[in-house]
């Protein structure tokens, strides 16, 4: 799923890219009607997917989101848009899971390096390409930014440092796209439907271990930022 060499069109500095399905699933075919999300050009290496914001040159996008749950149990960092996975979720991202597929493959991250979870609660390591992650937000006029592993707490300790991984998602028998029906984008209880997730996993078999970290973590309804980063290996 590499954007080597895409092409686009449009007026009004409104760019759809030329990739058909290729953004989502490789050699899949599209399903009836399937529409590539559009893509605007801001300026040199710069690009918007809805409110998505791409800086190629520094293989990094911005999605903001809104904190919607803090006590657990909690299985993904970010879901989508309207997510029907919410109840299980700090955030809420400002993305459909093909807009945010789109903007992991235009800062260079490819599915074809991933190795995903085979089912829920996977205890496997997951593969692919590494990415780090901030959180931010607004707090007294000034902008707090950290880590987004610091915003959650395994079995009540803060978690210092993690390893995410890009796997892009999966697909079913009747060829949908798993992070969008199941609403999904960041996970790390190894769910195959997540387009992130955690390499090693968070409280794998034992379900409830996660929950935000209240000390730190704005307050739900805080609109905030996640800064995700492609990393060099």
């Amino acid at each position: 799923m590499s954007v080597e060499g895409f092409g686009s069109k449009g007026l009004g500095g409104l760019f759809v890219l030329v990739l058909g399905w290729a953004f989502a699933c490789s050699a899949q075919a599209a399903p009836p009607g399937f529409r590539p999300p559009p893509v605007e050009q801001m300026g040199p290496d710069q690009f918007r997917i809805g409110k998505i914001q791409v800086d190629k040159a520094y293989q990094r996008m911005v999605v903001p989101g809104v904190v919607i749950r803090l006590e657990g149990p909690l299985e993904f960092l970010g879901v989508t848009r309207g997510s029907d996975r919410g109840y299980e979720a700090l955030l809420e991202l400002d993305a459909s899971a093909f807009e945010f597929n789109l903007g992991c493959i235009m800062i260079g991250l490819d599915d074809k390096n991933a190795k995903p979870s085979r089912f829920h609660f996977d205890p496997d390591p997951v593969m692919g390409d590494a990415v780090s992650m901030r959180m931010g937000w607004v707090n007294g006029g000034k902008t707090v930014e950290v880590d987004a592993s610091q915003l959650l707490l395994l079995e009540g300790k803060r978690i210092d440092a993690a390893a995410w991984r890009y796997t892009g998602s999966s697909f079913n028998a009747n060829n949908l796209y798993l992070a969008e029906l199941d609403g999904v984008l960041i996970g790390f209880a190894h769910d195959p439907s997540s387009i992130i997730e955690h390499a090693q996993g968070l409280a794998i078999g034992n379900y409830g271990g996660v929950m935000g970290n209240t000390e730190l973590a704005p307050p739900i309804g805080t609109p905030v930022y996640i800064s995700i980063t492609r990393i060099e290996q």
